[in-house]
């Protein structure tokens, strides 16, 4: 055969069928096999009415009733109606497109609308899907409207893309739908998944993009995802009992819009990983995996359970935030930001767990129960309540703890706090006899701190602000640094308080009761610190009142002090009953100031050595076997009762500075003049300034000598058998006739001369009777080595006087 005429033969055929391929449009309503029910517009078609290869337009107004299988190439629906009468099946080989509005009506599962190709509804139209069998393999775009009723139905899309103003809704129960490919949502466009009960399988992607709405909403219904979720858009599930199966081994859920689910669930070999903003509102459980992914959000509200075998939330900048009511177990594993924000209701871990950057507390409980919780870098407390509750819980925190509002309730467990503890609000607990807090320095305003158990210790200062109530009843408080009253007020009475330093500031009290304090630095006070309680052991550094300041001591304190006192407001250091011991240790410290204090009862030690710098008065015992120096300017007063000689017994006593004074004093008792280290028992300025009566009695012990002023107030010096010695420039002031230097025994005054014209006025008698020379002057001699003038009262007539005198009692 030549080839002009298999070339002629192959035009022939192409032109028959060219011909067999008709174009029909409805006559008017009819069956779909009446040939009367359609009109053939182009082509050619054998049998007069559509088959498999034509292409078919339902035109509108009309209605088409399917009573036998049927199938055709191409529909197109206007606006019309497609029933079915009996068990039928409508076969579409290539494409479908809804023009108009139009209605697939069928009531049973064997009514069955199967479109092989793809599906297009058209800007302005509305296809309506009835209750029968829809498959379209092919891709679905929405332009207009799909609108699916019915139950119990099954039905089958391709991928479906729904654009700007385009809405594919259902509203039907008990169906099955599946999704063959990508679901795409794109801006203006809607997708509503909803009903009751229902089936949704997913078996490619589901995209709902920037603008575009998606619901997913069937109560109790069931949605499975094979591949990715992406909402940039506003996606709805609002229902009770709806669950979300996703189940790819690598899929993703992700977008800028929230995504919230009623319940997620993660079966293996299900894997993935959310970038996006995910809300789970009832559970979120699986045997597979899944990571909250880098910027990534998770909330988790209400009871869980929440139990995915594999969850990862250690990404970076990632956060899961716990919500709503109940009392869930928290996901086990590794978390980057993590958030409590219950309504109510408290969130425990079932093992231990690490948080690499922040945990914030908005709302509700979070118990740490017998698990370790690693924070990698701060607490933020804003409200709610952190609780370590057990004797087992750690919990490590790299960074810092802010308390702004809410409340730490700690009544068991380690927490250890590598930064600072910041308190601005809130309430503060501290409980449980193995509770332990260890952090690096302390911040407290507005906040109620209760300290009733365990023990915190800081690197750094303990400070104390504006608002803050500190009541510590129990704990053992350890300050690295500093303890810094502010402001605020705080109430130790019990437990313990130790550090380096402590500082109160102007206007401020600290209290110190039944507690054992120590600080190895200074106590500074430009407030109050007073001490209410002789319980506990007390000591401190050094002591310094700052003008205004206040050192109050109303109960007998016992105190060791390592270094020195200096008062420049006020220092009450006698109770005025007990025993009140100051126990001084420093081997060259000073008590000084320009104020006066009292201290009751002092205890210097060898090697220890004090000297008085200001105006210190001893109110009941200085003893010890360390040294006491009164310094050059300073007063002395001693007022204890060492009338027996054994409560003024300190080894050391040093008086002999220039200028510097001891007071003999004390309304109820006798003194005894007491030796210094010097060997003439040197003193330098002395007032006597006793009660009156049996009371007031300043005995000799052994020589002693004044080398400055001696002052008679009050009292009575007596001699016994030791001499009273002036030195060189020495004088005696005051004196009368109810107060003398009684000589009463072989010792009498001494005074020494290096030169001509002192006048001395000298109040003196025996026991019984006051004799006072009330002038004498050296105007001429001849003087030796140390000359001295003695002088003594004996109670007869003068062996010598030149006339007649029979006065006695004096000489």
């Amino acid at each position: 055969m030549s080839k002009s005429l298999i070339g002629l033969l192959l035009l022939i055929a192409l032109a028959h069928m060219a011909q067999a391929q008709g174009v029909f449009v409805s006559a008017g309503s009819g069956q779909w096999r009446d040939r009367n029910t359609w009109t053939l517009v182009s082509g050619s078609d054998a049998n007069g009415r559509p088959d498999g290869d034509d292409q078919v337009t339902i035109q509108s107004g009309h209605t088409i009733t399917i009573s036998n299988n049927e199938d055709c190439n191409v529909l197109i629906l206007q606006s019309g109606t497609i029933n079915y009468s009996g068990n039928r099946t409508l076969t579409i080989n290539s494409s479908v497109t809804a023009t108009g509005t139009f209605t697939l009506s069928g009531f049973n599962t064997n009514h069955v609308f199967d479109n092989l190709g793809s599906l297009t509804v058209n800007s302005g139209a509305t296809l309506n899907i009835g209750a029968l069998t829809f498959q379209t393999a092919g891709a679905t775009s929405v332009n207009g409207t799909i609108s699916v009723s019915g139950s119990s139905r099954t039905r089958t899309f391709g991928a479906v893309t729904v654009n700007s103003a385009g809405s594919f809704l259902n509203a039907g129960s008990g169906s099955t739908w599946t999704i063959g490919g990508n679901l795409t949502v794109n801006n203006g466009g809607t997708a509503t998944f909803n009903g009751s009960s229902n089936t949704f399988n997913f078996s490619g992607n589901v995209q709902n993009n920037s603008g575009g709405f998606m619901t997913m909403n069937a109560s109790s219904g069931t949605y499975n995802f094979a591949g990715n979720l992406v909402n940039n858009g506003t996606f709805t599930n609002t229902a009770y009992g709806t669950q979300f199966n996703f189940n790819s081994a690598s899929g993703s859920i992700s977008g800028s819009g929230l995504i919230s689910l009623f319940q997620a669930n993660f079966n293996s070999p299900s894997n993935y990983t959310n970038t996006g903003n995910l809300q789970i509102r009832d559970g979120m459980a699986g045997t597979g995996a899944f990571t909250n992914g880098a910027g990534a959000q998770l909330e988790l509200q209400n009871g869980g359970p929440f139990a995915v075998t594999t969850f990862n939330a250690a990404a970076t900048g990632n956060t899961i935030t716990y919500t709503g009511y109940g009392n869930p177990t928290a996901f086990s594993g590794n978390y980057y930001n993590l958030v409590l924000n219950k309504s109510s209701g408290n969130l425990s871990f079932g093992s231990s767990l690490t948080v690499g950057n922040d945990l914030t507390i908005q709302s509700g409980i979070l118990q740490v129960n017998a698990v370790t919780l690693n924070i990698g870098n701060n607490v933020n407390i804003s409200g709610g309540e952190l609780t370590p509750d057990n004797a087992s819980a750690v919990v490590n925190i790299g960074g810092n703890m802010n308390l702004s509002a809410g409340e730490y309730d700690h009544n068991n467990g380690d927490v250890n706090v590598t930064g600072a503890i910041t308190v601005t609000g809130g309430d503060f607990f501290l409980n449980g006899a193995s509770s332990t807090i260890d952090a690096g320095s302390v911040s407290l305003q507005n906040v109620s701190l209760t300290l009733s158990q365990g023990t915190w210790t800081t690197t750094g200062d303990f400070n104390v602000g504006s608002g803050a109530n500190v009541t510590a009843n129990g704990a053992a408080i350890s300050v690295g640094g500093a303890f810094n009253l502010n402001a605020g007020a705080a109430n130790f009475t019990g437990g313990s308080l130790s550090g380096n330093s402590l500082y109160v500031a102007s206007g401020r009290e600290l209290f110190i009761n039944s507690v054992n304090l120590a600080m190895t630095g200074a106590a500074v006070l430009d407030g109050t610190m007073t001490f209410n309680s002789s319980t506990g052991t007390k000591s401190v550094g050094s002591v310094l009142v700052n003008s205004g300041g206040n050192w109050n001591v109303t109960q007998p304190l016992n105190i060791t002090i390592s270094g020195n006192i200096t008062n420049n407001g006020t220092f009450t250091g006698d109770p005025g009953y007990g025993s009140s011991v100051y126990t001084l240790t420093s081997s060259s410290g000073t008590i000084g100031g320009s104020n006066p204090l009292t201290i009751r009862d002092i205890v210097i030690n060898s090697p220890a050595s004090y000297t008085n710098t200001g105006q210190l008065t001893v109110s009941n015992t200085l003893t010890g076997s360390g040294s006491f120096i009164n310094g050059t300017g300073a007063t002395f007063t001693y007022s204890g009762n060492n009338s027996s000689g054994s409560n003024f017994t300190i080894t050391n006593f040093t008086a002999s500075a220039t200028g510097n004074t001891v007071v003999w004093a004390g309304t109820t008792h006798s003194q005894q003049w007491r030796t210094t280290t010097s060997t003439a028992n040197d003193y330098y300025n002395v007032v006597v300034n006793l009660g009156t009566g049996d009371y007031q009695r300043l005995n000799l012990v052994a020589d002693v000598r004044v080398n400055g002023v001696l002052t008679i107030t009050e009292g009575d010096p007596v001699l016994g058998n030791f001499d009273l010695e002036l030195a060189t420039g020495a004088s005696i002031t005051g004196g009368s006739s109810s107060n003398w230097i009684r000589q009463n025994g072989s010792g009498v005054v001494r005074k020494y001369y290096s030169g001509f014209g002192d006048d001395l006025s000298l109040p003196i008698g025996d026991n019984n009777n006051y004799s006072p020379i009330g002038s004498f002057v050296v105007h001429s001699a001849t003087l030796g080595a140390n000359p001295y003038v003695e002088f003594s009262v004996t109670d007869a007539a003068h062996p010598n006087r030149s006339t007649s005198n029979t006065a006695q009692g004096g000489g």
